[in-house]
């Protein structure tokens, strides 16, 4: 059929009439350098753009021919971030992680926690064999990661300055052996760790006076888990041992005007703070006006934060960006994001 008589009907039913000659899918053998391919086009680079016809190509016109194999041939990567793949194997981490690696991350920008990566112990010992220098180890949250690939990890880096991981069988015995093993830790992010306590939080704290950053909650997670165990005692523990503290995450938890007032007082150099969902009140806003340095706060769904509180924080701190606030107080709900940094 010639592409002109194909443009005159209303539907055009296209068959493959070459077979291919090897197995197409996730399971295709690695192209070998030196070989031929056409790449699928980009939405940008479709001709006509959303007006693209039956008739039009999808894949390029010219041919390409491999000069490299990147896989394989990186020994002096230093730092690699890996998006948005759900399922790892060990198989496949020895493929694409190398030695010499110091920061390594695995995003995933799927809101829903069960749309995550779901890594497993057997694939963090595995990264850990194989990467012995890193310094940054971003896993994030998944259901397959318990205390023992944890430990594994406070084992096996000695230097790790920053560590971003989550799941429900992480428990207080991780968190005491990175205390423990990890004396250059300065940034903690946990997420949805519902037995993680007090205890474990302190022991933390206690050890480790230079730490920069803690999180109980993840920010781009809809999905929120209450832990009820990491409360007050924690924060006013982290407020006293902790006076470099920059980044604070305390989202939803059951945390009170009292603790807010001791971080305001003893961590001059906070830059961000969220607590989202937290118990607080107009208490809470005006100690944090002393807070020079603090340039994001998050305060979604704390229903008892008056606009007044709100207005004295600003006129003190110009350059602060308050994000989430709203009142139901006189039955209209009253949406406020705030940015006053331009």
């Amino acid at each position: 059929m010639s592409p002109s008589y194909a443009m005159i009907l209303r539907e055009v039913i296209s068959k493959v009439t070459i077979k291919p000659k090897r197995p197409i899918g996730k399971d295709e053998p690695r192209l070998q350098k030196g070989t031929t391919v056409r790449y699928l086009l980009k939405p940008s680079e479709l001709e006509g753009g959303h007006m693209h016809r039956k008739t039009d190509p999808y894949f390029s016109l010219r041919l390409y021919k491999i000069e490299k194999v990147i896989v394989g041939l990186c020994p002096n990567l230093h730092h690699l971030t890996i998006s948005n793949c759900h399922v790892f194997s060990s198989e496949t981490i020895g493929k694409i992680v190398f030695s010499n690696l110091i920061y390594l991350k695995f995003h995933n920008n799927a809101i829903n926690t069960r749309k995550r990566h779901h890594i497993k112990d057997k694939t963090i010992c595995e990264i850990t064999s194989l990467c012995p220098n890193l310094t940054y180890l971003y896993l994030g949250y998944s259901n397959n990661i318990s205390d023992m690939s944890v430990i594994e990890i406070a084992k096996s880096y000695k230097k790790i300055e920053y560590i971003n991981i989550g799941g429900l069988g992480i428990t207080d015995v991780s968190l005491k052996e990175i205390a423990h093993l990890c004396p250059n830790l300065r940034h903690l992010h946990l997420s949805n760790c519902e037995k993680i306590t007090d205890n474990g939080i302190c022991a933390i704290a206690t050890s480790h006076p230079n730490m920069v950053s803690f999180s109980f909650a993840d920010e781009e997670d809809e999905f929120v888990m209450d832990n009820i165990a990491v409360s007050d005692t924690s924060v006013r523990i982290i407020a006293d041992l902790c006076p470099k503290l920059q980044y604070l995450n305390v989202s939803w938890r059951y945390i009170s005007d009292e603790s807010i007032c001791v971080i305001a007082q003893s961590c001059p150099k906070l830059e961000q703070l969220y607590l989202e969902g937290c118990d607080i009140t107009d208490k809470s806003i005006s100690a944090l006006a002393n807070l020079c340095n603090l340039q994001k706060l998050v305060i979604a769904d704390c229903d008892e934060i008056s606009m007044n509180a709100i207005i004295t924080l600003q006129n003190k701190n110009h350059t602060l960006n308050i994000f989430g606030w709203y009142s139901d107080t006189d039955g209209v709900i009253q949406v406020r994001i705030y940015d006053l940094s331009e």
